[in-house]
């Protein structure tokens, strides 16, 4: 089944990071073609990971209330909401 992400970024260049770094992390680990679209007027990015079926939404607090794409996806099978960060790495990595 298909996997969908949904996360905030600190600001508009943490966001730029995060997705820098997924399209990266999927070519180096897996040989895996990456597509990225660019919404950066309305504070949406999105990276789709191909060959690991899953669609990464990097999306500003403004976005994120705009869309609510958590509403959409909430009926999905196995759907986990992970509200705070705690134990998870940062990405990427602070320096």
């Amino acid at each position: 089944p298909p996997f969908t992400i949904v996360c905030t970024p600190m600001n508009s260049r943490h966001g730029r990071a995060v997705a820098a770094a997924l399209q990266e992390t999927a070519k180096v680990s897996e040989g895996t073609g990456t597509r990225r679209s660019s919404k950066r007027a309305n504070g949406w990015l999105v990276v789709h990971i191909s060959e690991a079926d899953t669609t990464v939404h990097v999306m500003d607090e403004e976005a994120r209330r705009h869309f609510d794409l958590e509403s959409m996806l909430s009926g999905a099978e196995d759907t986990v909401v992970i509200e705070s960060h705690d134990g998870i790495p940062d990405i990427p990595p602070p320096r």
